[in-house]
């Protein structure tokens, strides 16, 4: 199941209840994080806690938006938080979410926020257990000529996959472009 969510037709909010109600395990990636997204998740947060779930939150402070209350709200909801502190910009919008037997995903442009939850103008996909491909690593221009960069995504990526969910298939594909970037940096091409 693949299904647009545009805060329109449906709110964020109503698909990110339904989702941690029934999941073991929830990881947000959000490039900031408003007081108005965690109070209107508060009641399905602490019930994920309480049922013995897992809520990650790894987060950014893009444009200087992120509230220390909201931060301060998640961990005493028992959220475990990570702030993505690099050079780089953080703006990233994902939301993951797995059980014993499922997992989804919703990638698309909402942060934690009333907003991005509610109101705003937004884009996201809701992808669902029978749609796992598993997205894309795309390295910027200026990382591609570090042989670690593209190790150590691929490194993080599959690390938290094979702890988060039960794994029954793994398969990469790439194009012949990105086999030749590959080969560059040691790793073997299957044709």
């Amino acid at each position: 199941m693949i299904k647009f969510i545009d805060n329109a037709s449906e709110q964020l909010l109503d698909e990110l209840g339904r989702q941690l109600r029934t999941a073991q395990w929830a990881l947000f990636a959000v490039a900031f994080i408003r007081e108005s997204g965690v109070e209107i998740l508060e009641a399905e947060i602490r019930d994920l806690v309480a049922r013995g779930g897992g809520l990650r939150v790894l987060f950014g402070n893009a444009f200087g938006i992120t509230e220390a209350n909201a931060i301060r709200r998640l961990q005493s909801l028992g959220a475990e938080l990570r702030y993505h502190g690099g050079a780089d910009t953080f703006h990233v919008k994902g939301y993951l979410f797995g059980a014993s037997s499922a997992a989804s995903a919703i990638i698309g442009s909402s942060n934690l926020s009333g907003s991005g939850l509610v109101a705003g103008i937004e884009w996201n996909l809701l992808i669902g257990s029978g749609d796992w491909e598993v997205g894309r690593l795309v390295l910027a221009p200026a990382y591609r000529t570090d042989v670690d960069a593209l190790r150590h995504c691929l490194h993080i990526a599959l690390k938290y996959a094979c702890g988060a969910t039960r794994i029954d298939h793994l398969f990469a594909t790439c194009t012949h472009v990105l086999s030749r970037l590959y080969r560059r940096f040691g790793f073997a091409v299957v044709a």
